[in-house]
């Protein structure tokens, strides 16, 4: 008999850290690159809020381009996640489903 495993998922970027604001500022940097005029933290939250990807499609980058870009964008947080905040209390809040889940360490 197989044994039944136990798992709860969390989406990371803006549920368990805080990662509007670092996204923002790369953005728009990585923008400019792939030739985005007027990048501006506020465009990012459109694109943050709706389909990413179909977003950046009405923006002109198209194609293995939207790959790219999402790719540059995260790439300085890949290997520094120090980085990206924990939005506070979610230690706890994790902590407290855990055990209410799987009971006490």
């Amino acid at each position: 008999m197989m044994s039944e495993k136990k798992v709860i998922l969390f989406d990371y970027d803006g549920t368990i850290a805080d990662t509007f604001g670092v996204y923002a500022n790369e953005y728009v940097k990585v923008a400019h690159l792939f030739g985005i005029k007027n990048a501006s933290k506020d465009s990012f939250k459109h694109l943050y809020e709706n389909n990413f990807s179909k977003s950046l499609e009405e923006l002109g980058v198209k194609g293995k381009k939207v790959i790219e870009f999402i790719y540059k964008l995260r790439e300085p947080f890949m290997n520094n996640h120090g980085l990206l905040k924990l939005f506070k209390g979610i230690k706890e809040v994790i902590e407290k489903i855990s055990e209410k889940y799987f009971g006490k360490k």
